[in-house]
């Protein structure tokens, strides 16, 4: 029997599916879900009633701070109040379980995967009979998450639009001096916090850090890991916006640096025998937002993919003998690259 101190609960465990003769990471994922309390269901998921369009529900699905910080993947056996998908059965309490002073309850947790294999689990749960812990109030910019909310000052603007979080949320923003210099960087609540939808950010830049041309400007995240990537983003009267799709911690930064062209499969000026050349591009920031390629002058299609920073060519057409292959990669805030190679295709 489990004891908590509180008068209502959300149950999250952790489950996965094993195939005939793999080992312990051959995960092929719950189908079905189910949580019974006294014998009665109060919860259940199916994913046969999944649509696609709804996906990112699955930020709800599952306790994102476990996933994200841990990589472990709890699911949820109740519904946060923003959780609209359809592939839930819940009873009124959308699974949360209520417990008077002293009581016991039953829970029974039945997985199952998609050829109906079943197992299951029970425990009980109960309070103190001394009573409940007094829950310690919040303490934040209050959003709920059927509500729209703005909120800003003289240095940072947020708007969040109805359905952004999943559930009520204190936000919690908090500001220190960035290491680019040129605004102040915002950690606003935690990057464990899960949203539907991106929300608006508007930082200002600095006075004195005006000599850059104001495409160069950037929002950047930190993770926590110390991962920056940066938001495409436009600039006003001395404001970077952008609309992050994560919250954590933010910052004005300036990409002035060309992006790299590499080939992969080929040594310019030498013979090769390859249909496709192979090249990779790279950007250090604001990420690659236009690529063309022309042999001999002329545009040739290139197939660019992003997950792995390559972009292949096919050259199969071109006659045998020398060719000049031309690059040109701008980054998102305009940085252009310009590479010749010349290659002998035997």
């Amino acid at each position: 029997t489990i004891t908590i101190p509180f008068n209502q609960v959300g149950v999250g465990v952790k489950v996965h599916d094993l195939a005939n003769g793999c080992d312990s990471d051959g995960y092929f994922g719950v189908y079905r879900l189910q949580m019974n309390v006294d014998n009665i269901k109060v919860y259940e998921f199916a994913l046969n009633r999944l649509d696609f369009n709804e996906g990112r529900f699955a930020n709800c699905h599952i306790d994102y701070k476990q996933k994200k910080k841990n990589n472990e993947q709890f699911y949820r056996c109740y519904l946060l109040p923003g959780n609209k998908a359809a592939i839930y059965d819940a009873d009124l309490n959308r699974g949360i379980i209520q417990l008077g002073k002293g009581e016991v309850k039953k829970v029974e947790i039945i997985s199952s995967d998609y050829f109906n294999n079943t197992s299951n689990v029970v425990f009980y749960i109960t309070t103190s009979s001394n009573g409940y812990v007094q829950a310690v109030p919040p303490i934040g910019l209050l959003v709920k998450h059927n509500e729209s909310k703005s909120w800003g000052n003289t240095r940072i603007k947020l708007t969040f639009d109805s359905g952004t979080f999943y559930d009520q949320t204190y936000l919690k923003i908090d500001s220190n001096k960035s290491s680019s210099g040129y605004s102040t960087s915002y950690l606003i609540h935690n990057e464990y916090t899960p949203l539907h939808k991106s929300f608006s950010l508007s930082i200002k830049l600095n006075n004195n850090n005006t000599q850059l041309p104001e495409s160069k400007f950037v929002l950047v995240q930190i993770k926590e890991n110390g991962s920056v990537s940066a938001y495409k983003s436009t600039f006003a009267n001395g404001w970077v916006s952008a609309n992050p799709k994560e919250l954590g911690t933010f910052y004005i930064a300036s990409d002035t640096i060309t992006p790299k062209i590499t080939p992969t499969n080929f040594t310019p000026g030498q013979s090769t025998k390859n249909k496709m050349l192979t090249l990779k591009i790279t950007d250090n920031l604001s990420g690659i937002e236009t690529y063309n390629f022309y042999v001999d002058n002329q545009w040739i299609v290139a197939d660019y993919d992003a997950k792995n920073d390559l972009i292949s060519i096919d050259i199969s057409k071109q006659v045998s003998g020398e060719h000049i292959l031309k690059a040109v990669v701008l980054d998102a805030v305009g940085n252009k690259k310009i590479n010749t190679f010349k290659f002998i295709k035997s």
